[in-house]
C-alpha cells in the first residue's frame, strides 16, 4: 500500500511537473509575444511621434508664413484706407470747387444774357435809327429834287 502510494505521488508529481513545465512554456510564449507586441507599440508609437513632430512643425510653419501674410495685408489695407481717404477729401474738395465754378457760370451766363439782350435792343435801335436815316435821306433828296 505504501509502494502504491508513494507510485500514486509520484505518478502526480510528474503530472504536476509536467503542468508546471507546460504553463511556464506557455508563460514563455506569452512573454515573448507581448514583449513583441510592447516593441511594436513602442515602434508604431515613436513613429506616430515623429509624425506628429513633422506635422507640428509644417503647421507651425504655415500658421507662422499666414500671420505674416496677414499682417502683410493689414499694412496694405491700411495703406489703401489711407489712400481712399485722401481720395475722398479731394473729391469733396473738387466738389467744393466744381459748386464754386458752377455758381461762377451760371453768374457768367446771367451777364451774357444781360449783355446779349442790350446787344439785341442796341441792334434793333440801331436798325431803327438806320431805317428813319434813310427815311429821312430819302425825304431830302427827294425835296432837293
Amino acid at each position: 500500500m505504501i509502494s502504491s502510494m508513494e507510485h500514486e505521488h509520484a505518478v502526480r508529481e510528474r503530472g504536476y511537473e509536467v503542468r508546471l513545465k507546460e504553463m511556464e512554456d506557455i508563460s514563455q510564449k506569452s512573454t515573448a509575444e507581448l514583449r513583441l507586441l510592447l516593441t511594436a507599440q513602442q515602434k508604431a508609437t515613436n513613429r506616430w511621434k515623429e509624425e506628429t513632430k513633422v506635422l507640428t512643425e509644417t503647421t507651425e510653419a504655415r500658421i507662422s508664413k499666414l500671420k505674416s501674410y496677414l499682417s502683410q495685408q493689414k499694412l496694405c489695407n491700411q495703406e489703401l484706407i489711407a489712400q481712399l481717404e485722401l481720395a475722398n477729401n479731394e473729391v469733396i474738395e473738387d466738389e467744393k470747387l466744381m459748386t464754386e465754378y458752377q455758381k461762377h457760370i451760371n453768374r457768367l451766363q446771367m451777364r451774357l444774357s444781360r449783355a446779349e439782350q442790350r446787344a439785341a435792343t442796341a441792334s434793333q435801335k440801331l436798325s431803327t435809327l438806320t431805317t428813319w436815316k434813310r427815311k429821312a435821306t430819302s425825304l431830302k433828296e427827294l425835296e432837293n429834287i
